[in-house]
């Protein structure tokens, strides 16, 4: 997951250096840029909005970020769980 969302990330900066820059696709998925920093190193993995939101912006499916039904710790209990 990780090294997919770095890769993605660097990939369309070399195309459009300003849209892709940390800084700037951490402003336009709403988190900060300490926070797609960790994304990137797989210490930490974005809630379901964000890795919607990320997917987005990279052009790509949730799925192809190796995000796909794993919840994040900011997502809470699963709703089977919760009741």
């Amino acid at each position: 997951m990780a090294n997919r969302i770095r890769e993605l990330r660097l990939k369309l900066a070399a195309q459009h250096p300003r849209a892709f820059s940390l800084t700037e696709l951490a402003h336009r998925i709403g988190v900060a840029e300490r926070t797609l920093r960790y994304w990137e190193a797989g210490q930490t993995r974005p809630s379901r909005r964000h890795a919607r939101a990320l997917a987005r912006e990279l052009g790509v499916s949730v799925e192809e970020l190796g995000l796909e039904d794993r919840p994040s710790e900011e997502d809470g209990p699963a709703p089977e769980e919760r009741a």
